[in-house]
């Protein structure tokens, strides 16, 4: 059974999260408000609602980093498949796949949310403020971030899946 290459894994990885930190910090100082269904909750209800340009323009950055993902991940894909052969093992795949998407999940949390986010608070942010609210209630706190990249652990295990799939699917036969 062919192993797991963590290095691989940390250039794939390292790929995935410099592509979507491009447009994620991108979007948000382009307009902080394209983001506000992730804000905390009370953020949410404070803060006028999207226009319709707003919506419009959420909806691009939406598709860019859906073309991100699944350009990543097929590139990555086409590496694993040179690297194992014809025939990649699904477990061989899932944890190649799971690495990638675990890295980029632990590097937007690190990374964007705690350091950029709530260390480095660059002024961009800032103009997405909230009338009677502070800083940090608007872009919420390390735990909310962490409570952020639990649930991020269901996309890496969903994506895994799906890619590992497609992967085995492709080299089955």
């Amino acid at each position: 059974m062919p192993e797991l290459s963590w290095s691989a894994i940390l250039v794939d990885g390292a790929t995935l999260s410099a592509a979507l930190t491009v447009v994620i910090l991108g979007s948000l100082a382009y307009n902080p408000r394209l983001w506000l269904q992730d804000a905390p909750p009370r953020v949410r209800s404070l803060a006028p609602p999207l226009t319709d340009a707003e919506r419009r323009k959420r909806l691009v950055v939406a598709a860019l980093l859906f073309l991100v993902i699944a350009g990543v991940t097929v590139w990555s894909a086409s590496r694993l498949i040179a690297r194992n052969g014809p025939a990649v093992p699904y477990v061989t795949a899932f944890g190649h796949f799971a690495g990638v998407f675990l890295l980029f999940n632990l590097f937007d949390l690190i990374v964007l949310d705690w350091f950029v986010v709530l260390v480095v608070k660059p002024p961009f942010l800032r103009r997405f403020s909230v009338p009677g609210l502070s800083y940090e209630e608007t872009v919420g706190s390390f735990g909310y971030h962490l409570m952020g990249f639990v649930k991020g652990l269901g996309f890496v295990v969903v994506m895994s899946a799906i890619a590992a799939t497609a992967v085995f699917v492709m080299t089955a036969g």
